[in-house]
């Protein structure tokens, strides 16, 4: 519970952003990041607090749940992109992340 919060997933993948999310009260979706852990894959790709993770690889998050069921499918060393919209820039940009295993940090 500490680390997913109230999310409804009930089983955690190989691999782990390192981030924290707030819940987004839109019709759009994505992932909205309240914290970044130090050294994990998100804090090494740039993505900062309060960005917004609109797509992972093309494809569209509706939530925090669906990021984390997505993510499953991966392996530490996999390169994947998000969408990202940050505060105070126009358009939404990519990142790539190149993730981490749970105990890499």
């Amino acid at each position: 519970k500490a680390i997913f919060g109230d999310t409804r997933v009930s089983e955690r993948g190989r691999v782990c952003l390192g981030i924290s999310h707030q819940p987004l009260n839109n019709d759009r979706g994505g992932v909205e990041v309240s914290d970044i852990q130090r050294d994990s894959s998100a804090d090494k790709a740039k993505i900062q607090q309060d960005d917004v993770l609109l797509k992972f690889d093309g494809k569209p998050l509706t939530d925090f749940d669906n990021l984390i069921e997505v993510l499953k499918a991966y392996r530490p060393d996999d390169e994947v992109t998000f969408e990202v919209l940050r505060f105070g820039v126009r358009k939404p940009f990519d990142v790539t992340v190149k993730l981490q295993g749970w105990y890499e940090r």
